[in-house]
């Protein structure tokens, strides 16, 4: 089906992806275990589909992917450097935009544009539900009625709070905020599967190795920006975020140079807008007296 084209009266599909990389991949694809993490969110999705990416033993990989298939722990899978290259041209970029975050970036390009069903959910391989619940119908019909919201995913337990305190507004069950994350997003495959990927915002800025690169998370994060769209985080349910032995040590680190452009070109002028205001405060606290 193509996405965006539901028949009327008919319900809305939902093709869901899960990742799995070099660090991820044998523990994710032991028996039941991928199984369990589609299954947890109670939703019949059209399609369960595992994204292969980045792996040394890629033989082995693909062994335990199709005893996952098998078993009936997912329905198919993808081979990220197979299906690269088209999901680069649907999506408007070439491998050398990718640079140095290339393996943050290739997976969830492919994931976006190889998706079919008219709603595309990713999940993270290192991310599960803390408990069984069905977020995603109310989150397509909230998507659907108001095309300001671009993304929905559930709350994060690593930090408690944090959606309320970075939220715009509450508009029940769901905290808003003008945000991004790629460890878990649910949005329509129309708007995603296209050339998107190439603006940036200031604000995008705040993302890992924005010295280094534009990865998938700020890209989507500027363009958001760049039209005032906003992310749903429901509030009555929490995802966990797998903490790995090694955290961080994956990102690319920048160059002497992308360091002195980051301070250049960012820093410095947002600490003089911080003096400035600084100053402005002050002299309307004297005006007042």
């Amino acid at each position: 089906m193509t996405p965006g084209n539901t028949p009327k009266n008919s319900s809305p599909t939902v093709d869901c992806y899960i990742d799995c990389w070099e660090g991820t991949y044998r523990e994710l694809l032991a028996p039941g275990v991928l199984g369990e993490r589609f299954a947890a969110h109670r939703y019949p999705f059209a399609c369960r589909v595992l994204t292969i990416n980045n792996t040394d033993d890629t033989a082995m990989a693909l062994h335990l992917a199709n005893a996952a298939v098998t078993r009936g722990d997912c329905d198919e899978y993808v081979v990220v450097a197979d299906a690269l290259p088209r999901a680069l041209a649907r999506c408007g970029l070439e491998a050398r935009d990718l640079g140095r975050v290339f393996y943050f970036n290739n997976f969830l390009l492919v994931t976006v544009a190889t998706a079919t069903a008219d709603y595309i959910l990713h999940v993270a391989g290192d991310v599960y539900l803390e408990r069984p619940f069905d977020w995603i119908t109310d989150a397509v019909t909230t998507l659907q009625a108001n095309p300001r919201f671009f993304a929905a995913n559930p709350d994060l337990v690593d930090h408690p709070g944090l959606s309320e305190q970075t939220a715009l507004w509450f508009e029940d069950p769901y905290w808003i905020n003008r945000s991004f994350s790629d460890q878990c997003f649910l949005g329509a495959t129309a708007r995603y599967a296209v050339p998107i990927y190439k603006e940036w915002n200031e604000a995008s800025n705040r993302y890992p190795m924005s010295s280094v690169g534009r990865i998938f998370e700020a890209r989507v994060d500027a363009y958001m920006q760049n039209r005032e769209l906003y992310r749903m985080t429901d509030s009555r349910i929490r995802y966990k975020h797998i903490s790995h032995d090694t955290p961080g040590e994956t990102y690319v680190k920048p160059y002497v140079w992308q360091r002195a452009v980051t301070l250049v070109k960012y820093r410095l002028p947002r600490a003089g807008r911080k003096l400035a205001a600084a100053a402005r405060s002050r002299r309307d606290h004297a005006a007042m007296r």
